[in-house]
This record gives C-alpha cells, structure tokens and sequence, in this order.
C-alpha cells in the first residue's frame, strides 16, 4: 500500500480529504466498508454503498456526504445476522429525516441515526464505544476495479489517508511473465526443504503440522450439520475425456462394469446361491478425478519426499511414502480462500497466477486466516467453467488458473498440512518457466512434503460460505488406504 500522509496545508483546507471522497462517490461501484485495524487482520465487515443524497438528511449539500459504520441488524424481528458480504450486497442511504436506511442483500433494513455530512468530521458518532480502544479502518472499495481508498482513524483522533492499489495482476500467457528458471526453483529447494524435519523415517510430511487438539477444534466448527461433498463423479463424464495438447499421461475417465447384474437375477441364474445380487468392478487412474497426489508422485532429481532415493518407487509401487500411510489423516480444520469472488469474478482467466498478494487480500476480504495445520481450499471457478460450458478441451494440462511460483514460501511459511484447488495440476498454466515443467511441484511435493490435493470440485463450497460468511469448517478427506499408490481418488467432505 502506499500512504499518503497529509501536509498541513491540506490539513487545513481539506483538500486531500475532499479529493478522496470526491473519488469515491464519484461512481456508484464504489463501496463502503468498514474493517478491524491491520494489526488485528483487517476483517471486513458493513460493506455498504453510499447512494449521495446531495442537500438530503438536513445536512450541507454536495458530493462529500460521509456514511460510516452501520449498527449490525438485531437478531430479533427476523433481522438475525450482520452485514458481513461481498461488496455490493448492501445499502445505505441517507433520509431527508437526518436518519440512514440500512439494507442488506435480502431487503432486510435498519434505521440509524445521521451520521457525518461532510469531510473533516470525525467519524464518532458511526464508531462503536469502544473506538478508542483500537484503530479503525474505513474505506471506499471499487468493485469494478478492486482497489480502495482508505482512512484510518487514530487513538489520538488525527486521520491520515492511503491510497491501496489494486493488486498487481500476472497472467503467464504473456511471456514476460515467463522468466523463471531451473536456478530459481533450486534456490527455493535450498529455502523451503523439510528433509528430516520428523525424523529420517517420516513418509507424511506436512501432515504432520495437524495435532489432534486441531482435529477437535475443527470439530467444533460443525454448527449446521450441513455435509458438503467436492468431489467430481467417477464416470466417463469426467475431466480426461477433454481434449489437450499435453503429453499423455496415460489417464483415461473410470471404466465401470458390471459383474452381476439385476437382468441375472431375474433370470434365475444366480438362485443357486439362494440369494439374488450384483457386483461390479472399476478401472481408473487413482489420479483421473478427484484426487490427492502421495509424497511419491513427484521427484526433485533422483529423491523423492524427505530425500528417500527414487528408485523406492517400484512396479510393485511405492516403498516409502505411499498414499497407505496417510490412512488417518487428512482431517482437520479447512479454510477456503474463494479467490474467484474476491477478484469478482465466475472464474478466473487462463494463465492467472495466484500470488502471495492476492492469497493475503482474499484473506483479508473474507475475514479468515490460514493457520498452522489446516487445510487450504482454493476456488478459481475452473471446475464449473468447463462444467458451464459442457466441454473439458484444455483441462487437462491446458492453461489454466493457478498458485504462483512464489507461493511456495507463503505455504511453507502458514505450515499448512494440505492445499487443494478445481484445476488440473494447481499451479498456473502456462508455468512462469520454459526450460521446467510443473515448478511449483518441484518444491512443494519433494521438498517440503505437501500433500496436494487436484480436481476438488469447490463451487457449492464456496456458494455457502458466501451465504453465512464462514470461510472454515471440518474438513474430512482421507485417501484410500492402497498399499504402495502415488495417488488416490477422494470424496472430500466440508461439514458445517
């Protein structure tokens, strides 16, 4: 961000105040919000818009009406709830009574008293009594653009102004943003490596960061009893059946059959074993739909996870870190970062990389932070843009939406146990390097033992924390226990 700290001059004549608030209610796009100070994690909260009554609620005419922070609904008379929401949700306007009307997405209103009319004024009389305990941040959001102004109000009652840029956005389809190379991603091999971190004999790495208190605080999140699966169907409708230029993997859509059908039964062929019933059996890549990828997926050189040699992985699969030994593990307390929605979109474009930036901002707008042993959902819309459009062409191995290669010290640094996305392969595509495939994977599968979860289908998810705003909740996603695998399919429940 950079601060613009006011002169005296403009102190006096308000002109640097005036100039904010002449831009912000310039264009109806732009919101009003109201947030914790920075160093309390900035949750927004009342995201408002101003409609500028000029000469209304008795108070000076013109475009510099101030409107501030809402009384939250009582939760009686059918007002339950706060005004917590994207922005854009809700209004306020001022009546020729002195009085504002509230209003949130459902048309539910509130009356408050006036606050404010004009710059300069301080903000008092919208603040709640406890003002002068902290600071507080008050700011006009740009849907359109994603940017905002701010004005942050002291203990000591003096304002001082920032100017917040819109986050810098990088899309990899442009080959500027294509410079990294193999020394970078063996510079972050040296930053980020967790060899023998648990010992010369771990197989689960970052699992390891959940303890059995996180399980059951994650518990406790469960207040609705809601059960939310993201999880694909395993049919011949799936993601391989896409059309792409990437090399075979040798990945097709599940092959269901049937052993034992009810036409069988009918004709009496089975009565011999005095009871009438079916079977069926499946074949499938563990890795064709929604899916984990094991600690033994990924090779940086000729060392697989916790520096175990390469050749550990056999025929017979794998002989260290096989998906078998997380059999009790992928549980715990999930936080979405619906990265989509915080960039106002359906889904993110091709090629859009997911920085450290934007992960904080996403953070930021949906009032949750990542913590050490959670693990981390990423909506990009992915999954339900090819869904929309009925067509999987380019999922697999296309260019896509995805983490930044930078991101690899953000995940290392919030010791999550798990991340998860609705891409293909996570990271964005095309990668930010030409002369190495998968970078990202590179460094957070080998090297810093991250389970990472593909294909995780995040749309109902991310519908219902934007409903009742509560980004975290139990997450259960164990893999299949199959001895030796690499990889497993996966029914992830989000319980609320």
């Amino acid at each position: 961000m950079r601060w613009v700290a006011p002169t005296e001059k403009d102190t006096a004549n308000e002109t640097l105040e005036k100039r904010l608030w002449a831009k912000a209610v310039k264009d109806s796009s732009y919101r009003f919000t109201e947030s914790a100070a920075p160093e309390r994690g900035s949750d927004l909260a009342n995201v408002i818009r101003q409609q500028n009554r000029a000469g209304g609620g008795g108070g000076p005419a013109g475009p510099f009406h101030s409107v501030g922070r809402m009384p939250q609904p009582r939760p009686v008379g059918g007002m339950a709830g706060d005004w917590s929401d994207s922005p854009g949700t809700g209004t306020a306007s001022r009546q020729r009574d002195g009085q504002i009307n509230c209003q949130d997405a459902l048309g539910r209103t509130e009356r408050a008293p006036a606050v404010p009319t004009g710059p300069g004024q301080r903000l008092s009389g919208c603040l709640p009594k406890a003002e002068n305990r902290e600071n507080r941040r008050f700011a006009f959001v740009d849907g359109a653009k994603h940017c905002w102004l701010d004005c942050v109000l002291p203990r000591n009652g003096k304002k001082a102004f920032h100017m917040a840029v819109k986050p810098k956005l990088k899309d990899t389809r442009d080959k500027k943003n294509r410079k990294l190379t193999r020394k970078d991603v063996h510079q972050a091999a040296k930053r980020f490596k967790n060899w023998g971190r648990w010992g010369k004999d771990d197989e689960i790495g970052t699992l390891n960061f959940t303890t059995a208190s996180d399980i059951v605080a994650a518990a406790r999140l469960v207040r609705k009893g809601k059960v939310i699966s993201l999880a694909l169907d395993f049919d011949q409708k799936g993601p391989q059946g896409g059309k792409t230029k990437y090399p075979a993997l040798g990945r097709f859509n599940p092959i269901h059959m049937m052993t034992r059908t009810g036409t069988d039964a009918y004709s009496g062929v089975l009565d011999h074993r005095k009871i009438r019933g079916t079977d069926d059996i499946i074949i499938m890549p563990l890795q064709c739909g929604t899916q984990w990828d094991g600690l033994g997926h990924i090779m940086y050189y000729d060392n697989m996870w916790n520096g175990y040699d390469c050749r550990n992985v056999t025929s017979a699969g794998a002989q260290k870190g096989g998906i078998e030994k997380t059999r009790e593990k992928m549980v715990g307390r999930g936080v979405l970062l619906d990265v989509a929605r915080a960039m106002g979109r359906k889904w993110l474009p091709d090629g859009f990389a997911i920085t450290n930036e934007i992960l904080d901002l996403t953070e930021k707008k949906q009032g949750v932070r990542v913590r050490r042993g959670d693990y981390l959902l990423v909506h990009t819309g992915h999954v339900q843009r090819c869904l929309t459009k009925k067509s999987w062409d380019g999922y697999s191995g296309g260019d896509a939406p995805g983490f930044a290669f930078e991101t690899v010290e953000w995940l290392h640094k919030r010791e999550i146990a798990g991340v998860a996305t609705d891409t293909w392969g996570a990271e964005v595509r095309p990668n930010e390097t030409e002369d190495t495939n998968q970078p990202w994977h590179w460094i957070t599968i080998p090297i810093m033992g991250l389970t990472v979860g593909e294909i995780f289908h995040l749309t109902d998810l991310a519908k219902d924390c934007a409903e009742d705003k509560r980004y975290e909740f139990l997450f259960v996603a164990p893999a299949l226990p199959i001895t030796g695998a690499v990889g497993s399919p996966v029914n992830p429940l989000a319980i609320k």
